[in-house]
């Protein structure tokens, strides 16, 4: 019988070296580093909208993230809802806000001809209500017609002038307030109908500046009250419509223009009681430039060149040295776009480009300091060419005409939110 042949011993398995051992370890690291850091970036990813405000922040509402330069930075998001609307539409009236203090409690002055027996004088195919930023209608109100609405205003703004449905110059001054229920109502009429003037608060008055009736320009100063009077209060060097304004410090600034054949580059300053003088020039003449004070300083953003064609620029020009200096660039070239200031910055709400019917829904926040832009939000619809003003912590954006050529009697109000970093400045 044959023996059977002994099994083969096991293999001895060998002990890796100290030196295999740690090239594993570190192979092992950084597979881990690589998992965790796929991790990170996938979660990143999924919570855009964030950013910094640098140019390689996350686009606004998430998803992938955009390279360098594709998208502005964003900065505090504006609400906007429509507060009601105004007696017509109306698109180029000077606007500008009533001093605290001064605002009517109910309009006591109504222009003959003027039906106020009705509690709503909406036009027909307007929108009246309480609206969200995409233009949803919601809560309805009636916001119109003198004596709507109860208790103290917050603050208001008056409108002078302006274009009506008919491209026709209006001389109607309206009140516009901000209460429990805010109301706009007419309480006058200017000395003659014009369009594209400009308005500022200086004191406890309003003083009008220039504008224009068939492409005639005015060179009149003209003082109105709160409740609605107006009388003479100077003159401009010379006739001008087209032009911006607003008041820092006591005087007035009235900025560009256009004379009836030529555009303007001149900065007026106007003292009340004390005459109007020029202080500055533009670099290039401007029409339709949107201007408010910010910073101590007069912040004129976009217009029109002589030459017909909207601009991207952003100028400061500081009273105090009387010297204009460009501080920034628009994204796009941008004019008759209305502006406000909340904040200390400054918000441009809307406007158009060189061509009719590109008017667009935009809201861009500009820091007076240094020109950089920032994207806001957006408005319920496309506009151009409407009234605003700063009143009670929010802009009121008023009329205007959209991208269809439809002129507006809506009443916006406009809030800033809080930036994506969940700071409001």
């Amino acid at each position: 019988m044959d023996t059977p042949a002994e099994a083969p011993p096991p293999e001895r398995q060998s002990t890796p070296s100290p030196e295999v051992i740690r090239n594993r370890r570190l192979a092992l690291g950084g597979l881990a580093a690589g998992f965790i850091a796929l991790i990170i970036a996938i979660v990143a990813s999924c919570a855009g909208g964030g950013g910094s405000g640098s140019q390689s922040s996350s686009a606004v509402g998430g998803g992938a993230r955009t390279t360098p330069n594709h998208r502005r930075p964003r900065g505090p998001r504006v609400h906007v809802r429509q507060l009601g609307t105004l007696p017509a539409p109306v698109q180029d009236p000077a606007t500008a806000p009533l001093a605290p203090g001064t605002v009517p409690a109910s309009s006591s002055a109504t222009p003959t001809g003027t039906d106020t027996t009705a509690t709503s004088t909406t036009p027909t195919g307007s929108t009246s209500g309480t609206t969200d930023t995409t233009g949803t209608e919601t809560t309805a109100t009636t916001t119109t017609g003198p004596g709507a609405g109860g208790g103290a205003p917050k603050g208001g703004a008056l409108l002078l002038g302006g274009l009506d449905t008919g491209d026709s110059s209006v001389s109607s001054i309206v009140l516009v307030r901000v209460g429990a229920k805010p109301v706009a109502s007419p309480v006058g009429s200017l000395p003659r109908a014009l369009h594209d003037a400009a308005a500022a608060t200086v004191g406890s008055d309003v003083y009008l500046f220039g504008g224009g009736n068939l492409e005639m320009g005015s060179d009149r100063i003209v003082r109105v009250t709160p409740g609605g009077d107006s009388r003479p209060a100077g003159t401009l060097p010379q006739p001008a419509s087209d032009l911006g304004a607003t008041a820092l410090a006591g005087a007035a600034y009235s900025v560009g223009g256009y004379t009836g054949s030529q555009a303007l580059r001149a900065i007026v300053a106007f003292h009340p009681g004390g005459g109007a003088q020029v202080v500055a020039q533009l670099p290039q003449a401007l029409r339709y430039a949107a201007v408010a004070a910010a910073d101590n300083a007069v912040i004129i953003v976009g217009g029109t060149t002589g030459g017909g064609s909207a601009v991207r620029t952003i100028l400061r020009f500081d009273p105090a040295t009387n010297q204009v200096r460009q501080i920034g660039t628009l994204p796009r070239a941008l004019t008759h776009a209305a502006v406000g200031v909340l904040n200390g910055s400054v918000y441009v709400l809307g406007g158009r480009g060189t061509a009719q019917g590109s008017q667009t829904r935009g809201v861009l926040v500009i820091d007076p300091r240094t020109g950089a832009v920032r994207t806001a939000g957006t408005l319920p619809r496309p506009l151009s060419d409407a009234g605003a003003a700063t009143v009670a912590n929010r802009i009121l954006l008023v009329g205007g005409r959209d991208a269809g050529g439809q002129v507006l009697d809506s009443v916006y109000s406009i809030t800033a939110g809080q930036s994506p970093t969940g700071v409001t400045r």
